[in-house]
């Protein structure tokens, strides 16, 4: 959803927003990341960790989205700031 948020923000020329969302969701991927070893199926980015107290299940490691989603949200980033 981080992807759809900072690209839709992004076409509508909210590129400062779509920046800090991006930067926001990828730090947390980042700093996850750096804590387990792991990208994460999903996270709680209220609390900035991968506590999900109201799921049924534990969080899966590694699923396709989140390691696309630091790939994208990271590019999307780097260009802001190459371009600014």
């Amino acid at each position: 959803m981080q992807i759809m948020v900072a690209d839709s923000l992004a076409a509508y020329g909210y590129y400062q927003e779509a920046t800090r969302i991006a930067s926001a969701f990828l730090q947390l991927q980042i700093r996850a990341y750096n804590e387990t070893g792991s990208l994460w199926e999903k996270y709680n980015v209220v609390d900035g960790n991968t506590n999900l107290p109201r799921e049924r299940y534990d969080a899966v490691p590694l699923h396709g989205w989140s390691s696309a989603s630091v790939v994208l949200l990271g590019r999307k980033i780097f260009s802001a700031k190459a371009d600014a």
